[in-house]
């Protein structure tokens, strides 16, 4: 995929999509990860909220184990449930540009923003891909 910019990625709990975000487009692409690695079924799926007439600017992903999926973006961190909806939005003091779990039980949520990181603690448990087992989480609430 050439998107001409910034290409950011994210898999899955359980490894089986892979997610992909261009600060050119104001969604979330999911692709289907088949056994050999390769891309499958490629589709917009998480639609972000974006003022009408706005430039969103997209930025990094991660997921929690629960499949929700944490993006940044000019208005903060949408997170997005496993159904593709945006919950809701944690709103940052400057543009943040990366997103990433850590800490003890990888329950704070650190926050890249210009030359700051912000640690936000959090209920949820983030997933690392490729140093932990797949994880498969619920079945979405819909």
């Amino acid at each position: 995929i050439n998107f001409g910019t910034t290409l950011r990625l994210a898999l899955s709990p359980d490894q089986s999509l892979l997610y992909s975000s261009s600060d050119l487009f104001p969604f979330v692409l999911s692709h289907v990860v088949k056994p050999d690695g390769s891309l499958v079924q490629s589709q917009e799926y998480f639609e972000l909220y974006s003022p009408r007439g706005t430039f969103l600017a997209v930025g990094g992903l991660c997921v929690d184990a629960n499949g929700w999926l944490y993006v940044t973006t000019s208005l903060g961190i949408q997170v997005c449930d496993q159904a593709g909806r945006v919950n809701f939005i944690l709103p940052m003091p400057e543009q943040p540009t990366d997103v990433c779990f850590g800490g003890k039980d990888l329950s704070e949520l650190f926050i890249a923003c210009g030359h700051s990181i912000y640690k936000r603690p959090t209920k949820a448990k983030g997933v690392v891909s490729g140093q932990q087992a797949p994880i498969k989480p619920a079945a979405p609430k819909l």
